[in-house]
């Protein structure tokens, strides 16, 4: 349980960049 939520903590942080980057664009 706790790995999944860590898993699911790093994709969430991973897409805040993708989406910032996407609107500069």
């Amino acid at each position: 349980m706790k790995s999944s939520i860590v898993i699911d903590v790093e994709l969430d942080e991973q897409k805040i960049p993708e989406k910032i980057l996407w609107r500069a664009q």
